[in-house]
């Protein structure tokens, strides 16, 4: 839109998001700090002027969410 980037707020999605998991209970895993790193340091994760992942940017959220669907598994089978 021409505006300055310094004129949004791009994290206010993510505190929403997480305010509301709180309010009702839920853990949030966010992949975006990572990703924002990742995207930062080894190339794009992003398709250009769009929101959606790129292939690449997919198979490094989906590793992200396994890692994290293991740890739910191993603390799960500790706990029995």
């Amino acid at each position: 839109m021409g505006l300055s980037h310094d004129l949004y707020d791009f994290d206010a999605p993510q505190r929403r998001l997480h305010a509301m998991a709180e309010a009702h209970g839920f853990v949030v895993h966010d992949p975006l700090p990572a990703l924002r790193v990742l995207n930062d340091r080894s190339g794009r994760l992003y398709i250009p002027n769009d929101t959606h992942w790129n292939v690449r940017g997919n198979r490094v959220a989906g590793e992200m969410l396994a890692d994290v669907v293991q740890e739910l598994r191993e603390s799960d089978e500790r706990a029995r």
